[in-house]
């Protein structure tokens, strides 16, 4: 297959916040950042029926602050030259 004609411009990165999640964002964001691309991270929320809304509210307010923190952390690393 000739990837010449292919040009990557997203990554969908999914995010679970687990000890590897880190190493696994870093090494999409290098990659994007080899071919002028953008990261984009994901994380789902389980949907449930019993799942209140304002509980939904809260959940994702802490997981917009984990992504948040989890960004500035790797341009932090990124500006050190850590790609660890």
């Amino acid at each position: 297959m000739d990837t010449s004609k292919h040009r990557l411009e997203r990554i969908l990165c999914e995010v679970t916040f687990s000890r590897s999640a880190r190493r696994v964002v870093a090494w999409a964001a290098s990659l994007a950042a080899s071919n002028d691309a953008e990261v984009r991270l994901f994380h789902a929320l389980p949907n449930s029926e019993d799942l209140a809304s304002a509980m939904a509210e809260a959940d994702s307010e802490r997981v917009l602050k984990k992504l948040f923190a989890l960004a500035h952390a790797l341009r932090r690393d990124r500006a050190r030259g850590d790609s660890s």
